[in-house]
């Protein structure tokens, strides 16, 4: 098994060679430096910079950068900890359930943080472990294809038991409005799953996608969004801008009403 915590900075990899070939959403931006570099070259930088804006958002840009120093001084990492990717991507994407019997909603990220990874891996490490402090049993450490990865339960926690105002215990109303919670979008979702290979990290709703997306990783084939024509279409369309998605309305149809109305 090739381990979780090589220094080896990966090849980049678009976002849709990873997404099942069910995804309905696909988002990616494919190189966060280069972007930023062109964003800097622009006048609406220029204006961003100028000393009339700077003034405006100076006190929210100190509040909102010490906030953030204190938080990883909180979990004990180094403050510099914290780094841009080099790449990101996220896809919603379909799979049958065998349980329910009926197509359902999960989803994938993947970040490449190059040579920021160990700094953004101990940040993930530090928030897992006071996860795991705060939340006793809901985090465990696991195996996805030869990789070291943490499952971590998303099952909402039984309600405490209500009192009526005749002093008689009454059936708690469930929680409403989270994504895990009843009527969110990953309702049925119990566990969500974390792996890292070298510079790249992935976090999922299902361990079965994670482990076929190390494969492709590894140099192995899967079947991905890639080669649908509608997804190759609009990016010939659209063209991959610095930030780009594509809403598939054909596989949507699988999973549309089994979340909120969103």
């Amino acid at each position: 098994a090739r381990c979780a915590l090589r220094p080896v900075l990966a090849e980049a990899i678009g976002i849709e060679r990873l997404a099942s070939k069910d995804s309905w959403l696909v988002l990616g931006m494919d190189d966060l430096a280069a972007s930023r570099d062109r964003w800097h070259a622009t006048p609406m930088y220029a204006w961003w910079g100028s000393e009339t804006v700077q003034k405006l958002v100076k006190d929210e840009l100190e509040r909102s950068g010490a906030e953030a120093k204190e938080r990883l001084r909180e979990l004990g990492v180094a403050e510099d900890a914290w780094s841009v990717p080099k790449s990101v991507g996220f896809a919603l994407f379909a799979a049958h359930d065998e349980q329910l019997d009926s197509d359902q909603p999960h989803f994938l990220f993947y970040g490449d943080w190059a040579e920021g990874a160990d700094g953004v891996a101990s940040i993930f490490e530090a928030v897992i472990a006071e996860h795991e402090k705060t939340k006793p049993g809901r985090v465990r450490a696991v195996e996805i294809r030869g990789h070291k990865a943490t499952a971590i339960s998303v099952k909402p926690e039984e309600p405490k038991p209500e009192i009526g105002k005749d002093g008689r215990p009454r059936r708690p109303r469930p929680r409403r409005g989270g994504f895990f919670e009843e009527g969110g979008t990953f309702q049925h979702v119990e566990t969500i799953w974390y792996v890292r290979d070298g510079s790249r990290f992935l976090l999922g709703s299902l361990e079965k996608d994670l482990e076929e997306v190390l494969g492709v990783l590894e140099g192995q084939a899967r079947a991905s969004i890639s080669e649908d024509p509608d997804l190759k279409a609009a990016l010939e369309q659209g063209g991959r801008a610095e930030l780009w998605s594509v809403l598939l309305t054909g596989p949507m149809q699988r999973v549309a009403g089994g979340g909120g109305a969103q």
